[in-house]
């Protein structure tokens, strides 16, 4: 399923605000200082509902990723 770039936007913003601004991953506050990227919990990037998808710091995105290939 294709997300349009304002639904993603709008996802982003409930996501953190329902995670009270804090990184899904590391538990530290998401600031303006590093780039926010919502991280789909299941691995199926189809998939857009709110309830699989956790907003984290890019570098922890990043992080979980690569932690996922190496297994």
């Amino acid at each position: 399923m294709e997300t349009s770039l304002d639904a993603r936007e709008e996802l982003d913003q409930v996501t953190q605000k329902r995670q009270q601004h804090t990184c899904g991953h590391c538990g530290l506050k998401l600031t303006g200082g590093e780039i926010v990227q919502l991280h789909h919990i299941d691995g199926n990037h189809d998939n857009w509902k709110r309830k699989n998808l956790t907003a984290v710091h890019k570098s922890c995105h990043n992080y979980i990723h690569m932690s996922k290939s190496l297994d």
